[in-house]
């Protein structure tokens, strides 16, 4: 086994390095496959020779949790503002027999 080919140096931080990729199927689990290729790591971390380093020079998975982060918050907040809604109606319409109908509301009967 060998590289394909010989003319391209790899650098990390000034040093020379050896580079190894790893894609992610379109049908795999980023945040999956970066979590086990970092516990993996850590084993061969145990075997390297001493004086020699590994580490993940690159990382894509940041901007997916940061996504989910952003998603989780909006989600968070429309429920907050729906809830809000709703106590505001109950709460205007508190006098009525029935909550949920507006035409029997004498609150929302138009005024004269």
């Amino acid at each position: 086994m060998g590289a394909d080919t010989y003319d391209q140096d790899v650098r990390l931080s000034g040093e020379r390095a050896v580079f190894m990729g790893v894609w992610v199927l379109p049908n795999a689990n980023s945040l999956d496959v970066i979590a086990r290729v970092r516990k993996e790591l850590d084993v061969i971390k145990a075997e390297l020779p001493t004086g020699m380093q590994a580490t993940v020079a690159f990382d894509s998975t940041g901007y997916i949790n940061s996504a989910i982060h952003e998603v989780v918050h909006t989600l968070s907040e429309t429920v907050l503002i729906v809830i809000v809604v709703i106590f505001l109606f109950l709460g205007r319409c508190g006098r009525c027999s029935s909550r949920w109908s507006r035409s029997r509301c004498p609150s929302s009967a138009p005024s004269s």
